[in-house]
């Protein structure tokens, strides 16, 4: 067990108090589980099963991933910038240049290493425009705070293949895609 990942409880604007795992990682603070609340009383997990909620966490669209770290004191949803700052401190360079897609060879590897504490698991993401689960035990997809434009209703993703972290900016959801979201402490 690491002994880096601390236990907190955080507040949202509603008054709700929530325990996050956390983890200290650099100079930056991450919450070391995918973030956990309803939004609007309404699960959004894989097949909306308790279990896969507790597990995986809920999925949010972009727009409600903003939201909903808004509402959480102390915390926000990761821009590109700090997702990079996360990969470069344990080791990652990317592979292709700054384009539409860069990839981070062996990065998926401490990430999922237990011994680091962020904890990701593989888990799911739900393809809106198309209407389906995708990734289950095979990958994850977060949401960076980053906009990607071009009216698209959508952020900047980070996705766990394999052991290979890819960044993304021009997945296109159309608004309707819902990720896993980590968030990292002000």
């Amino acid at each position: 067990r690491n002994r880096n990942i601390s236990y907190g409880i955080s507040k949202d604007n509603k008054g709700r108090s929530e325990n996050f795992k956390s983890i200290k990682i650099g100079n930056q603070i991450w919450m070391a589980e995918n973030l956990n609340l309803k939004i609007n009383g309404v699960n959004n997990c894989y097949e909306n099963k308790d279990s896969n909620c507790k597990k995986f966490g809920q999925l949010y669209t972009w727009k409600e991933a903003i939201k909903i770290a808004n509402q959480i004191d102390g915390w926000h949803l990761p821009s590109y910038f700090e997702w990079i700052e996360l990969i470069e401190f344990l080791g990652g360079k990317m592979s292709t240049g700054f384009n539409e897609y860069g990839d981070f060879p062996g990065i998926g590897n401490k990430l999922l290493d237990p011994n680091i504490g962020f904890n990701i698991l593989y888990s799911v993401c739900y393809y809106g425009p198309y209407g389906y689960y995708y990734g289950i035990n095979q990958s994850s997809m977060f949401w960076s705070s980053t906009d990607i434009g071009e009216g698209y209703g959508d952020g900047e993703t980070f996705i766990l293949e394999g052991t290979v972290f890819i960044y993304n900016t021009k997945y296109n959801g159309i608004g309707t895609t819902r990720c896993s979201v980590r968030l990292i402490k002000d």
